[in-house]
């Protein structure tokens, strides 16, 4: 049994692709995991879909088989070729998935590294997992131990500091654009990636929009956002959504970041304008149409490169450090699995020596050796005796397996102490 993950991401892949990819609703993510499970070779996943990332983390008897019935099932629900995803993906085996995992938790996987939403977004795609009986021990074992790793990071070099993701390397580019004057932003959509350009768009003196298909729930946004800061109260209006193609023409800033499957402005939609428009488009599968028109310059996640590199730049050092506890953190999780292996055989060791005394404690009742009154201080004296006899060997066969082959202890003990 091993661990892996099959990985697209930034690094190895496009925005078309990941669009492609991209598992836009619960149905799909539930229905294509469940057709994973039917391979008894697969026995536990975990899907993680984000605008930068689609990653299989899973639990595997056969590693070989796993990896192409999975890629299969991505080009069936992508369209894209067999040949093109198996020969784009990252595969990480056993340790290297747990390498792997720890690393993307940390964020330093991340498009921008140090940015806070991949764990939210690690937890999300866990909780669902286990709500919908796709994973069980060995997944949640791993993910405990990433979230711990993320938090030792975080702590240890300040990576995390200030929220830094697409959104707010949007907001950054905005901000070097409009220098004096600062436009209305308007703000489609109402999702976690909106409400972190919300906050920094507000925090660098704009006023925002929020577009919405709901109503309620922009109502609701702007409510929680005003409840935080209290001052924004009058920097925030509410547009109804039917009204957005109207606004298209003079929005000279907007952003946008639904959860949309297809766009939600399209080339039709976009009409030439005087106005010159800045355009963020976060989300992926992307909302606005590509569109050739003069004045308007419409930037996708992978168009903030530039504000990305910097970022990576200024972290690097950091990086460094935070690498270091990860690789700390797979080794303490690898000896954690080992021992968690071994608890069977330490089970079964003492469980043997349970059914020696009971079977010893009643001949020596039946034969008169020991008062039956005295049965219960006998059976705790000797359970005493053989607790502290096992309790060096079981040291030992815990503190060993930094060293030893986990299969080759648990046959040395099965064979000394007869436990088939």
């Amino acid at each position: 049994m091993s661990y892996l993950t099959i990985s697209y991401t930034h690094k190895n892949t496009d925005i078309d692709t990941r669009e492609k990819l991209a598992f836009g609703s619960d149905e799909l993510k539930n229905s294509f995991t469940s057709e994973l499970l039917t391979q008894d070779y697969i026995q536990e996943v975990m899907l993680t879909s984000t605008c930068n990332r689609v990653e299989l983390f899973m639990f595997v008897k056969d590693i070989k088989q796993a990896i192409s019935f999975a890629i299969g099932g991505l080009s069936r629900h992508s369209n894209i070729s067999y040949e093109v995803l198996f020969s784009r993906a990252n595969v990480y085996e056993k340790q290297d998935a747990i390498y792997h995992m720890f690393v993307v938790a940390s964020s330093l996987d991340s498009l921008i590294v140090g940015e806070t939403q991949i764990i939210g977004q690690i937890k999300d795609a866990y909780k669902f997992s286990v709500e919908h009986d796709k994973c069980d021990k060995n997944i949640t074992l791993a993910i405990n131990y990433a979230l711990r790793c993320a938090t030792a990071v975080r702590n240890a070099t300040s990576l995390g500091e200030g929220q830094v993701s697409v959104a707010s390397a949007a907001v950054a580019m905005a901000k070097d654009i409009f220098k004096t004057t600062k436009p209305q932003a308007a703000v489609v959509g109402a999702g976690k990636m909106s409400q972190i350009a919300m906050r920094h768009l507000l925090k660098n003196g704009f006023d925002i929009k929020i577009i919405n298909r709901n109503y309620t729930n922009a109502t609701n946004l702007k409510a929680m956002i005003i409840d935080e800061k209290p001052r924004y109260e009058e920097n925030i209006a509410i547009e109804k959504f039917e009204n957005l193609h109207e606004l298209l023409g003079s929005a000279e800033l907007l952003f946008t970041a639904t959860a949309s499957t297809d766009t939600i402005i399209k080339a039709q939609h976009i009409q030439p304008s005087n106005t010159t428009r800045y355009w963020f488009d976060m989300a992926v599968p992307r909302d606005i149409d590509r569109v050739d028109m003069a004045n308007l310059h419409i930037y996708a996640v992978d168009d903030l490169k530039a504000q990305i590199d910097e970022n990576i730049a200024l972290r690097q050092s950091k990086a460094k450090q935070g690498y270091k506890i990860v690789k700390d953190m797979q080794k303490e999780f690898y000896r954690c699995l080992e021992e968690t292996k071994l608890q069977p055989i330490i089970k079964h060791l003492h469980q043997k020596a349970q059914a020696i005394i009971d079977k010893k404690l009643t001949s020596a009742i039946g034969k008169k050796f020991i008062d039956k009154k005295q049965e219960a201080n006998t059976k705790k004296l000797c359970q005493t005796v053989v607790a502290q006899l096992l309790h060096d060997p079981t040291v030992h066969l815990k503190s060993n397996t930094k060293e030893l082959d986990y299969e080759q202890i648990s046959q040395c003990f099965i064979n000394s102490f007869k436990l088939n």
